[in-house]
């Protein structure tokens, strides 16, 4: 969705690059920061 925003927002070329990269870099931080957050919150003890 936020690509989609971005692409109706920007109509020069290199601003579309650079949201894309924006978008899809903060995507991949949430999802590390997501696994690590419940890596650490379920870990059970022996």
């Amino acid at each position: 969705m936020s690509l989609f925003i971005g692409d109706l927002a920007f109509a020069d070329p290199d601003m579309l690059t650079v949201m894309k990269i924006g978008v899809q870099s903060s995507s991949l931080a949430s999802a590390i920061v997501g696994y690590t957050v419940l890596r650490l919150v379920t870990k059970t003890k022996p």
